[in-house]
């Protein structure tokens, strides 16, 4: 079997003609210390020479071939001075890549963006403490940090609220994804609830109000609207968590946005067709079969429709939901 020249870059064989491939020298044990000693220095010359010795110059079956040698093959072992004692030309590791521009950029925007997770994870590591925890990490009182949170969390409302609008019908048209424009047509708009954990209010009616029977948990609850590109276009203010989803639809504002012909799809949680159809538009809601036998066929090809298109906007509120609702906020933040 032919062998491979171990040096890096080096494609001679042992079979090619003109050339000749020298075994990596080992240890000699059994000819006394002076021996040893020798052949110890020559086979660290040798591996020192050698690059990437993950190619195998290690190995027990490693060769060089005579293209790396002076004379053309390594000298003996006792003659310590001559140039052949070890592999010292053509070795790979002279050829010098030259790194262009673009890598050299390439690393350092990969290393600015490895500075800003670094620097988002420290201050992630600040939200969702409670007051006790914020006034004593930064010597402050608990209601000094309760009035700045309430003034920044005004102003941040007033400067940002901008970005939460609900989209005209001619800018809905023309970005319509396909999947709905084959469904339900151009004029589409998603509402779904969702709820926070907070902490148990002092206050016996907030207590009530914010207990939903199925949660065992003080909530408020947040209707949004979600266009169908994922950008919410809605976010009602905070409800206790005992309102149902039918009563904050109702009076939240968001059905005083729709026009005629509107398709508003839901969960089945809302039964508002009557107050949506007051405004000329429709309610889309997977079809269920409480008291009934079996669904439709209509009913089953409406479901399927909105099965179709429900992922993508669940996976916005899956979004909003992981954002907000990691942690229990403060009864009085709201």
């Amino acid at each position: 079997m032919p062998y491979n020249c171990a040096v890096f870059g080096c494609k001679n064989r042992s079979n090619q003609k003109g050339k000749s491939l020298f075994r990596v020298p080992r240890e000699v044990l059994r000819k006394g210390e002076e021996a040893k000693e020798f052949t110890e220095r020559r086979r660290e010359t040798w591996l020192r020479n050698l690059p990437l010795k993950f190619r195998g110059a290690e190995s027990k079956h490693a060769r060089v071939c005579s293209d790396h040698f002076l004379k053309g093959f390594p000298n003996k072992l006792y003659d310590d001075q001559n140039i052949d004692r070890a592999p010292t030309i053509k070795l790979g590791h002279q050829k010098v890549k030259k790194i262009s521009e673009e890598t050299i950029l390439r690393r350092e925007r990969a290393k600015s963006r490895e500075e800003t997770r670094k620097r988002s994870l420290a201050a992630e590591g600040l939200l969702a403490l409670n007051k006790q925890d914020l006034a004593y990490r930064f010597n402050v009182s608990q209601s000094a940090v309760s009035r700045i949170w309430h003034r920044v969390l005004g102003v941040v409302h007033q400067r940002l609220h901008f970005l939460i609008e609900w989209p005209q019908r001619d800018m809905l048209r023309a970005t319509m994804p396909v999947d709905f424009q084959l469904a339900f047509g151009s004029r589409v708009a998603v509402v779904a609830c969702f709820e926070v954990f907070i902490e148990r209010p002092l206050n016996l009616l907030a207590r009530a109000q914010t207990w939903p029977n199925y949660k065992h948990h003080n909530t408020v609850k947040f209707l949004i609207g979600i266009s169908p590109q994922g950008l919410i276009t809605f976010i009602s203010r905070a409800w206790g968590g005992r309102a149902s989803d039918k009563k904050i639809t109702e009076e939240c504002g968001i059905l005083r946005k729709l026009l005629p012909g509107d398709v508003v799809l839901a969960n089945r949680g809302f039964n508002v067709e009557e107050s949506v159809g007051f405004y000329c538009a429709s309610l889309k809601i997977p079809a269920f079969t409480k008291g009934k036998a079996q669904l439709s066929p209509y009913e089953v090809e409406e479901t399927r429709k909105i099965a179709s298109v429900r992922i993508h906007f669940e996976r916005v509120i899956s979004l909003v939901k992981k954002k907000v609702s990691d942690s229990v906020i403060s009864s009085n933040a709201y």
